[in-house]
């Protein structure tokens, strides 16, 4: 039951004496911050009814609600029933949510992947949201004691690494980047700042503050290229027997055996692991560490992974539960004006920009505004506006 209709619910219990037409479904609306929790009209819907003013209906409901619920609590502004909710509701409210969802037990250890961004340039508004998204849910989560740990996967293998290497170089010497190379402010600011460490390193020590800046840290910082690289294929092959096949030169994961639309290739025809290949790694690894609910949150291009994770999941014959939180993207204005994002050209406001230009506080706030499913619009100039709107 949803926490709006759980306060309905709680106010027509309490108000019965207080009117005998409220009706099935009492309405009650969002008001701003300042005011409280929900907001009620009744009073003015029984003004001509009771022949009273609505202040009067107000404060006579306002002051049955109070005698009667330890968990709301209700004051009058211009005849609106302003009602706050106790803390310890809200507490309750959410552990009970958590108890009774059919996909999950209070008992299980929990493992929350959030981010994981390349490591190839800074963090920009998308990553920003995914970062809140999960930092949210990671606190309420530990706040009503699930165990639950959240985590970073670092993709420092592949070939985008090698081009993000190949393209400092290239800059150092005067030279193009390579093709689908990288370019922009970020490339000279490697350049220039990174005294000591490798490019990679530099870059996730660049992310890592930035998520601290933003009030997100993590338990584990996972390194893609931890994982035995060497001896994947054998061990996806040793694990799952019956659904690996050689074709066509490459060798494939059978995904329609648990409805994927196609089979899916975990090596290449020139010998070339695929993404998919170290995700089985990836996934198997959380499971072996001992987590029975896995939680990813990722882009809405990541749409289609979601039955090969699944397929992954079910083929290992294990009880562990899979939820993907897929969000949409952020849409970056400024002055009306859209912004473009992308890290290959260095076309981007970096996070940390918008940070420093509206505050922490109200980044956080407008990324958290919709729900991940809807397209965020995100006004730079509306956002820096230090106004009650």
């Amino acid at each position: 039951m949803s926490l709006k209709r759980i306060v309905q619910n709680t106010l027509k219990s309490c108000l019965n004496d207080a009117s005998d037409d409220l009706g099935d479904d009492l309405e009650i609306d969002i008001p701003r911050y300042e005011h409280g929790d929900y907001a009620l009209n009744i009073a003015f819907k029984l003004a001509k009814k009771r022949k009273q003013s609505p202040h009067i209906i107000a404060n006579e409901i306002s002051d049955t609600l109070n005698k009667h619920s330890n968990e709301l609590r209700a004051e009058v502004t211009a005849g609106f029933i302003n009602v706050k909710l106790d803390d310890e509701a809200l507490f309750n409210y959410f552990s009970n949510f958590l108890k009774d969802q059919p996909t999950s037990n209070n008992t299980d250890k929990i493992h929350l992947e959030y981010v994981s961004a390349n490591p190839t340039g800074p963090l920009h508004i998308g990553h920003g949201r995914w970062a809140v998204i999960g930092d949210t849910l990671y606190r309420l989560l530990k706040t009503v004691g699930i165990d639950v740990n959240n985590e970073f996967y670092i993709n420092d293998a592949g070939n985008q690494i090698k081009v993000f290497n190949e393209s400092i170089e290239a800059r150092k010497n005067g030279q193009t980047p390579p093709e689908n190379g990288y370019g922009g402010h970020f490339i000279d600011f490697v350049i220039k700042e990174n005294k000591t460490k490798c490019n990679v390193e530099f870059v996730i020590e660049h992310q890592k503050e930035t998520l601290r800046t933003l009030g997100c840290t993590f338990d584990h910082w996972f390194k893609e290229s931890s994982l035995d690289k060497k001896n994947i294929l054998s061990a996806i092959k040793s694990k799952f027997s019956h659904y690996v096949y050689e074709k066509d030169q490459a060798t494939w994961f059978k995904t329609t055996a648990f409805n994927d639309d196609k089979d899916r290739v975990i090596k290449k025809e020139n010998g070339e692991l695929t993404y998919f290949a170290a995700d089985i790694l990836y996934h198997l690894n959380k499971i072996d560490r001992g987590y029975q609910h896995l939680i990813n949150i990722w882009g809405a291009d990541h749409h289609g992974y979601i039955p090969r994770i699944e397929s992954v999941i079910k083929a290992n014959h294990s009880d562990t539960k899979l939820t993907v939180i897929l969000g949409q993207l952020v849409h970056l204005y400024k002055n009306g004006e859209a912004i473009k994002m992308s890290k290959r050209t260095g076309e981007l406001i970096k996070l940390s920009e918008v940070m420093e230009e509206i505050g922490i506080d109200a980044t956080r706030y407008f990324l958290l505004e919709k729900k991940p499913e809807q397209h965020l619009d995100f006004g730079l100039s509306i956002a820096s506006e230090k106004s009650m709107e």
